[in-house]
């Protein structure tokens, strides 16, 4: 949403706040953007995406990690990424719950990439399809170095950049 957003942006901070050139910075410079501008909700909610988003991504890696040793807990961990991304009180196909399933909504909503038939905006779709390909993967035994598991894995972390 970095790109897609950025006049929306710009026009709320100013140009001179807000450098996109530095990727790896974007949520730093949101954050300190919003609380320059007096915006403390919008830093609040930038606070707890940002560090939701880096807990799912912990979660991802280390289910690969505990495929081999530990199954139940690279299921776990799978479930619990999950549960981050969906958060509460979301109803399928709607923009009512407070997490990243609710954003991407809103996001396919704003820029026209909601499923027709389904209701559902494409990423939500892309990504729920990877999470049941991988606790699929986990469901009996999963090899570390096996890279079915760390391909999905890492095709949910570019669907949720």
């Amino acid at each position: 949403y970095r790109f897609a957003l950025i006049n929306d942006i710009f026009m709320q901070f100013g140009e001179d706040k807000v450098d996109f050139c530095s990727g790896d910075a974007y949520s730093d410079i949101l954050v300190n953007a919003a609380f320059d501008a007096d915006d403390v909700d919008l830093a609040h909610h930038s606070i707890v995406a940002t560090t939701l988003f880096m807990e799912i991504i912990s979660l991802l890696s280390s289910s690969v990690g505990f495929c081999h040793d530990n199954i139940s807990e690279a299921s776990l961990n799978l479930d619990k990424a999950f549960a981050y991304y969906v958060g509460v009180d979301q109803t399928i196909y709607d923009i009512d719950g407070y997490l990243f399933y609710s954003l991407a909504q809103l996001a396919g909503i704003r820029f026209g990439t909601i499923n027709n038939e389904t209701g559902e905006s494409l990423v939500n779709s892309q990504i729920v399809d990877f999470f049941v390909q991988a606790k699929s993967l986990t469901s009996s035994s999963c090899d570390p170095n096996d890279a079915k598991l760390r391909l999905v894995v890492d095709s949910i972390k570019a669907q949720m950049n």
